[in-house]
């Protein structure tokens, strides 16, 4: 992109459009259209693209094939291939085809098979099986896709409840969460470890003794305590502290929320708080990464 005016060779062009599509088209969108539109300036009337060499006085002619093929590829990339200038190209190719079915050299046939398929003139497979892949990856982004949730209780919202519940009732592997104060869900998770004994639940949360003792306000501070203590018992060393502890990370098999609210019910009813719940692999993989860490750096509760 910094170097841009040195890429002269029609050839080359395109090669940096498809590489920057490929890159990122969103964020490089108007640079890659400025760039097609300055090879749309480029072509001729013929339809082709790049420059018809003839070497010695009526010897051989070379048509720019490998050139006007690139170009097809990446206009129709960008534009698609209903695109009049890449109409025009693909025809201008097609009448320029042999009569063995080559374009003369083994590398010009395969750039014109390479355009030819990139505007829908190759192979052809099933519109359902078409649709069906279209379909099932609008399904996957569905899935994986980052949702918004909040607490807002003047609009009688609880979504970070509902999802946590929805969450926790769905276990089947693992059950991983940092919370600073837990005063909710622990009679619940206590059932689904019994229901479950193979479930691997983790919990780190700030002590409730000792001059680390965090100070917790508000009306379900009575079970701050009694919460901790089943839990301990439950889980023994798979229930630690950490008085640094400030994030609020709940990892339930592959889907992970991450929320400004511990599980007590003044921030999951009675505060304003905003979270963001995926089953995105790579944010899963890396809050994984982050809870591991914190395990590790975390330890038991003493007095």
């Amino acid at each position: 992109m910094d170097n841009l005016d040195e890429f002269i060779a029609l050839k080359v062009i395109p090669i940096g459009v498809l590489a920057l599509c490929e890159l990122d088209f969103l964020k490089f969108e108007d640079a890659i259209k400025d760039v097609c539109n300055f090879l749309k300036d480029e072509q001729n009337n013929e339809g082709y693209l790049g420059e018809i060499r003839q070497y010695k006085s009526g010897g051989t002619i070379f048509l720019p094939i490998e050139e006007t093929s690139i170009i097809i590829e990446a206009l129709s990339r960008v534009f698609g291939p209903t695109d009049e200038s890449v109409i025009k190209a693909v025809e201008w190719l097609k009448k320029n085809q042999k009569e063995d079915g080559s374009w003369g050299s083994v590398d010009d046939t395969a750039y014109a098979c390479l355009a030819l398929m990139s505007v829908g003139e190759g192979p052809k497979v099933p519109l359902e099986e078409v649709e069906w892949k279209e379909m099932l990856t609008t399904q996957k982004l569905e899935l994986t896709k980052p949702t918004f949730i909040q607490t807002s209780p003047n609009l009688g919202v609880t979504e970070i409840k509902e999802k946590i519940r929805e969450m926790l009732n769905n276990a089947n592997e693992r059950i991983w969460i940092c919370s600073r104060f837990i005063t909710e869900f622990w009679t619940d998770i206590i059932t689904l470890k019994r229901d479950k004994p193979d479930l691997d639940v983790r919990i780190v949360t700030h002590p409730v003794t000792g001059k680390n003792k965090a100070r917790y306000e508000g009306d379900g501070k009575k079970f701050v305590e009694p919460a901790f203590s089943a839990l301990q018992r439950l889980l023994g060393k798979n229930l630690k502290t950490q008085p640094l502890l400030h994030a609020r990370l709940y990892l339930v098999d592959n889907e992970v929320l991450i929320a400004s609210a511990d599980i007590t019910s003044e921030q999951l009813e009675k505060e304003f708080n905003a979270g963001i719940w995926t089953r995105d692999k790579a944010t899963v993989e890396a809050a994984v990464k982050f809870f591991e860490n914190l395990w590790n750096e975390s330890g038991e509760e003493t007095s």
